[in-house]
């Protein structure tokens, strides 16, 4: 990190409330969990609340709710500490509110004002989070210009104002705040950059086509599921030509544009994480909900058949399969060969080589901004495989006051490297080596 290991990222209520808990109930990572948790039962419910509205029976509303928090990337990271799925739950929160407002003929102005609270935590925790806002301000500005023939959006221009200013001011305030703090302690947050596919190579573009086919695409749904579901979305896109159900047609029409722009702006991370898919997959429940609203509408026998909800109970059991056997991989088989497994319980090795809580740490090897570190409980500084030799980075940061190097033995650190820093080795194991860095 840069000047100070000073850096700003997403909005941190969350890591100051969990911090705050920290000091009540003692450090365990689980109560980070548990909050992010929470938030992402909250989005089950409220998305089951939100589809109910328009249904007479909770079977379908379930279905959709569960069908999407039961995907393999949403259980994953919805039980992790990163703020995508909670970011998500609150723009779902957003959009129930709004349809409350929307319900009671605009009667209920603090449900108005409580769907502009939701949107602004949803892209202060996640700005991607805001398509579903983004695609309710774009159809009420097609109900404006009257490419909509539906009822109005909000009682008055003025609602439609406070809609749009309250979260646009948050989280341009917080974005803005948060690029400038960066700036000023010379440092950079991947997650404050865009990374658009126009700035890709054609060979590097290939290949992270190539790593979402044949790695994230499980990770994200069921093959079969990914299928069907865009066979779905071509079915209403050639079936939906009434009138009274032209807002289906362009509320679909809308968010394909808005995920594919959102996979284009951040199309490099797509290599390199598979939770930017996360806000994406709001498609899922959208085509879902779609598809069973037009045959409620056009063709309500086959709606109304127990044949149609026992089709949709298995393909739920089905993808609830592929969900269990992917998280398996994840947390025994991929996690059993983690290069961070000898992290663990290394704060008994460090308290005996005499490296205290409040000593600086270079830890090098390690390819994530700092899960070593936070494993290690010291601060410090992160130096990936790739600049393992750079000598002039490790004398950098040697110079800030790091004591200790702890190497992970994929960074093959050559001996030129150890001598110039003067690093003494104190202990080796399989995985890591610990050096003393002396002045």
């Amino acid at each position: 990190m840069g000047d100070g290991g000073k850096m700003v990222g997403e909005f941190p209520i969350y890591y100051f409330f969990a911090a705050f808990l920290y000091k009540v109930f003692g450090v365990h990572e689980m109560i980070l969990r548990l909050l992010c948790l929470f938030t992402y039962y909250l989005g089950i419910f409220y998305l089951f609340k939100l589809f109910s509205e328009f249904f007479e029976h909770w079977f379908y509303p379930l279905f959709i709710s569960l069908f999407w928090f039961a995907l393999p990337l949403v259980v994953y990271y919805g039980n992790n500490f990163l703020m995508d799925v909670p970011a998500v739950s609150f723009a779902i929160m957003g959009l129930w509110f709004y349809y409350q407002y929307f319900k009671n003929n605009f009667q209920k102005t603090s449900n108005l004002f409580y769907a502009a609270l939701f949107f602004s935590l949803a892209a202060l925790l996640k700005i991607t989070a805001l398509i579903p806002f983004g695609v309710l301000i774009g159809l009420a500005i097609l109900r404006q210009l009257k490419f909509l023939k539906t009822q109005n959006f909000f009682k008055n221009n003025f609602h439609f104002f406070i809609l749009i200013f309250i979260p646009v001011v948050c989280f341009s305030s917080w974005y803005s705040f948060a690029n400038y703090y960066n700036a000023a302690h010379n440092n950079t947050y991947f997650l404050l950059k865009t990374k658009p596919i126009w700035h890709v190579d054609k060979d590097f573009i290939l290949t992270i086509f190539k790593r979402i086919h044949h790695e994230w695409m499980e990770v994200y749904m069921n093959h079969i599921s990914f299928v069907l579901l865009a066979l779905l979305f071509i079915f209403l896109m050639i079936k939906i030509r009434v009138k009274k159900l032209s807002i289906l047609k362009y509320s679909l029409v809308m968010l394909i544009i808005a995920v594919f722009a959102d996979f284009a702006l951040f199309f490099e991370q797509f290599y390199h994480h598979d939770y930017y898919a996360v806000v994406l997959l709001i498609l899922v429940p959208v085509i879902l909900f779609a598809f069973l609203f037009f045959l409620k509408n056009e063709y309500p026998k086959i709606f109304q058949s127990s044949i149609l909800k026992i089709g949709f109970a298995i393909f739920f059991i089905a993808n609830v399969y592929h969900t269990n056997r992917v998280m398996h991989h994840r947390y025994f088989e991929e996690g059993s060969k983690s290069i961070y497994n000898a992290y663990f319980f290394i704060e008994p090795t460090l308290d005996k080589i005499g490296c205290k809580k409040d000593d600086l740490v270079i830890s090098v090897g390690d390819r994530s901004t700092g899960i070593s570190l936070y494993l290690m409980n010291r601060i410090g500084y992160n130096v990936t495989v790739e600049s393992a030799n750079d000598t002039v980075l490790l004398l950098h940061y040697k110079k800030l006051g790091a004591k200790f190097l702890i190497e992970n033995r994929d960074a093959k650190m050559d001996s030129i490297t150890i001598a110039t820093l003067n690093a003494i080795p104190i202990l080796k194991t399989d995985t890591l080596t610990f050096f003393s860095l002396k002045n």
